[in-house]
């Protein structure tokens, strides 16, 4: 009976190790891909905010008729990368019409990095639709962002 106690006690420590060989490789082999989309999307530091600014700039010219220029401050350090999907980035905006300095418009943003070459916008979210509704920001932003968020809604 001790024996066959040692055995099993054996065999579901092997199983354990096994397992954790298999999760470290597991995590390794997606840490790896992670990896490889970021550095095939994610424009050279010589052209990255060039790009990120004329991007920005370009979507927010299309809500407004004055030429505008965009001013921008990362939420996050770096980007984020979920599984295989684009690298993102979250900034906090202020749209400015470019000949007074005259803020027009000011929210959070998410945007992902295509291909080395453009900054796409995937949301938008102003600094009157977080005031109004704070809960709104679950739904598109991680959550260790949302109290940095809030606080930058209500800012003058």
């Amino acid at each position: 009976m001790k024996i066959l106690k040692m055995a099993i006690v054996a065999t579901i420590l092997n199983l354990v190790r096994v397992t954790a060989d298999t999760d470290s490789a597991s995590v390794k082999a997606l840490q790896d891909i992670q990896n490889s989309h970021i550095e095939g999307n994610i424009p050279n530091q010589d052209v990255f905010e060039k790009y990120m600014e004329r991007d920005l700039v370009a979507y927010f010219s299309k809500k407004n008729k004055e030429e505008i220029k965009v001013e921008y401050e990362y939420l996050r350090n770096g980007p984020t990368q979920s599984g295989v999907s684009y690298p993102k980035y979250y900034l906090w905006v202020v749209v400015k019409v470019k000949k007074d300095e005259r803020t027009i418009d000011a929210g959070a943003v998410r945007v992902q990095a295509i291909d080395k070459k453009i900054f796409e916008v995937t949301n938008y979210l102003s600094k009157k639709e977080i005031q109004d509704n704070g809960n709104i920001l679950d739904s598109v932003f991680p959550k260790g962002l949302n109290e940095a968020i809030l606080i930058r809604s209500k800012e003058k």
